[in-house]
């Protein structure tokens, strides 16, 4: 006896209605999710993703501007390169545990030196109550602050081995724009 055939066609039909490919019963499929009021499926609308810009001092003693800010977590690949990852969270190695300090609550980390491998940082948080202490920690010093140089609106890529402060800020939604669409 053979079953191979009748079960791949269930098996198909099933992954193609838990994919959402198939229209519930009473639905037509090519209907939208999305409700008049920006809900979808009775979910409130996402936030509008908030960007970021950062005052970066470097080693050289140059002061600049980047706007629309990420982080860069780079992993090393066994073939040669390097990939990695874009982040909102700066991974801050503090004692035995690794904090993920997200850019919203950043105002500023201030490079101290290296040691071991690693990078001395003091991370000062945006006012959280009164008992808001700087965090004393490492970074990899590889890690790279990403954005648009202000200016000129070019892309530009800053490791922190080179940074000695930088000074985070919130950018208003009408200074998104690079100069050059203004």
């Amino acid at each position: 006896m053979r079953v191979g055939r009748p079960c791949f066609l269930v098996s198909t039909t099933l992954l193609a209605a838990l994919h959402g490919c198939i229209a519930p019963p009473g639905k037509p499929q090519g209907e939208s999710p999305v409700t008049a009021s920006g809900e979808r499926d009775g979910a409130p609308a996402p936030a509008p993703e908030q960007h970021f810009r950062a005052t970066v001092e470097d080693r050289f003693n140059t002061t600049f501007v980047v706007t629309d800010v990420t982080l860069h977590v780079p992993r090393p690949s066994f073939l040669g390169g390097e990939s990695g990852e874009a982040t909102r969270r700066l991974p801050l190695a503090h004692g035995a545990a690794e904090l993920g300090v997200a850019l919203e609550d950043l105002e500023s980390i201030v490079i101290k030196g290296k040691r071991g491998g690693r990078l001395d940082a003091v991370v000062t948080l945006r006012e959280h109550g009164s008992d808001a202490q700087p965090l004393e920690g490492t970074l990899q010093p590889s890690l790279e602050l990403r954005g648009r140089f202000e200016r000129t609106g070019l892309r530009v890529s800053v490791v922190l081995r080179d940074v000695t402060r930088v000074t985070i800020e919130a950018m208003l939604a009408e200074k998104k724009m690079r100069p050059a669409e203004k």
